[in-house]
């Protein structure tokens, strides 16, 4: 039969990551916006290319496949001694967490969209398109390891994507993927100088840097991204990771679609009470 932390690592094998705190994920999130517009605010875009990659077998994570992993895989977490599943689906800024590295507790919950707030903290993970379920893992083990931040999303009844989040610097977790999958395929870097003066009036000169690295597959559409980054936040840094496997033409397809639907709402929000949005 095994002992709880055994089914757990037979469920959820190989997944090395840590808490990623919800203020942490907004800065990250605040960084990324400048990563996007063109060149002319000072950004460097650098993207290297490895001429002899080979496609590797990227599947998921564990039994977590992605494009074969059913939804009811939800219901078998749930039925765990020490898993906690409140039904009650929520935004990510209102769920009721205990502290993670406190307790052995896995609470899992469904995300839920907010469209009377469109709260970028809390609606980082919800997906504002149909047939799409999200779920957080707070805390879970896998083979005696602590892992913390788990997304699984959901279309139609099957898991597209797998996202991890860790804070810190963590170069075991590099190089565990590079042994795992090799060097990626392509690797951008993305680097904008700053200036920051600390609380004694000095000034310092840095750069706040993203780096994005992509593995492709040899099962159809479906690639590995990991992404780090280092910014800067009262001259001190700080560091982000998150590791994501997903199938790239589905997510592509849902992205446009949320996006489109963010856009008809944010534009009605105004006009129609708040009440009538809560269900779109």
């Amino acid at each position: 039969m095994g002992t709880p932390a055994t089914k757990r690592g037979i469920l959820l094998n190989e997944m090395n990551i840590y808490y990623f705190s919800k203020k942490l994920r907004m800065r990250k999130i605040l960084f990324i916006l400048w990563v996007l517009p063109i060149l002319g605010y000072g950004q460097n875009i650098e993207t290297v290319k490895n001429p002899h990659y080979k496609k590797q077998k990227i599947e998921g994570l564990g039994n977590l496949k992605i494009n074969k992993t059913n939804i009811s895989i939800i219901d078998s977490l749930s039925k765990l001694p020490d898993v906690k599943y409140d039904y009650t689906a929520y935004t990510l800024g209102n769920i009721p967490l205990k502290n993670a590295e406190s307790t052995s507790l896995t609470e899992m919950y469904e995300l839920k969209k907010d469209s009377s707030t469109l709260e970028k903290e809390f609606d980082t993970h919800a997906v504002y398109a149909k047939n799409v379920k999200v779920f957080y893992l707070n805390y879970f083990q896998a083979g005696g390891i602590d892992v913390n931040n788990i997304y699984l999303t959901f279309h139609n009844g099957i898991l597209i994507k797998i996202e991890i989040g860790l804070q810190g610097l963590h170069n075991e977790v590099d190089n565990a993927f590079l042994t795992k999958y090799g060097m990626p395929v392509k690797i951008t870097t993305i680097t904008k100088p700053i200036t920051c003066q600390n609380g004694f009036g000095a000034v310092f000169y840095y750069k706040d840097e993203y780096i994005s690295s992509y593995w492709t597959s040899e099962i159809n559409n479906v690639v590995a991204e990991k992404t780090s980054s280092t910014y800067y936040i009262n001259c001190k840094p700080v560091y982000s990771f998150s590791f994501s496997i997903f199938d790239e033409k589905k997510m592509n397809l849902i992205n446009a679609e949320q996006e489109k639907n963010i856009k008809v709402i944010d534009s009605l929000k105004n006009t129609i009470p708040k009440e009538k949005l809560k269900d779109f």
